[in-house]
């Protein structure tokens, strides 16, 4: 995990110095801000909570875990925005007694591009905004039994209606919190006794998070 989030981290600075200083060239657009953010995600994953686990008669499900990641964001005309962003989730399922198998881990690697529109008016003490995001998931399945690891790997997309606030503080250090609604599936491949198969996966559900960063 720590070298997903050293990856994520180095990208979007690179991004942002090389955006910076063609802004200051050519003087057409600039950076909003860089931010951190840590959240919740609670992905359906239907197929390994309502048939995969419960065919083997494990009463555990994926449940949601935390996200991580970074975003910049670009001003554009008329109060919109553009940002970009990359984030890291997973979650793991270990059986009490280690039977059919001890772990399988499930982690998303997320490359986003979003359009927001920002409410600004000096009148209000924080910045509502609304917007809608795309993304380009990579998906890694790690199944860990007593003969060994194997490991499953693909990508896929989604997209989310957001809806957030933010607030300046100390000039240049802001904050805000965001909620948006992930819609989206991938194709998992299940080997049966008999042939493989192909299982949807839904990824559709509930992410909020919470960011600090830097305002430009």
């Amino acid at each position: 995990m720590k070298n997903q989030i050293k990856t994520i981290f180095l990208l979007l600075f690179l991004i942002t110095i090389t955006v910076e200083l063609i802004a200051q060239e050519e003087n057409k657009f600039s950076v909003q801000s860089v931010t951190a953010s840590i959240g919740w995600y609670k992905p359906s994953m239907d197929y390994w909570n309502d048939e995969y686990l419960s065919i083997l008669g494990i009463d555990k499900k994926f449940e949601g875990n935390l996200s991580i990641g970074g975003q910049i964001e670009f001003l554009l005309p008329a109060k919109f925005r553009c940002r970009i962003g990359a984030s890291y989730w997973s979650d793991n399922i270990k059986p009490e007694n280690e039977d059919p198998f001890k772990e399988l881990k499930i982690s998303f690697t997320q490359f986003s591009l979003a359009g927001i529109y920002a409410f600004n008016n000096d009148e209000l003490p924080i910045t509502p905004y609304i917007g809608i995001q795309g993304s380009f998931f990579m998906i890694k399945n790690s199944l860990e039994d007593n003969t060994g690891t194997s490991t499953e790997q693909g990508q896929d997309y989604s997209w989310a209606p957001l809806i957030g606030i933010e607030k300046t503080l100390i000039d240049h250090l802001i904050i805000g919190i965001e909620f948006k609604y992930h819609f989206g599936r991938y194709i998992q491949d299940v080997q049966t006794v008999f042939e493989l198969i192909d299982e949807t996966v839904h990824i559709s559900g509930p992410k909020i998070n919470f960011k600090i960063g830097y305002k430009f």
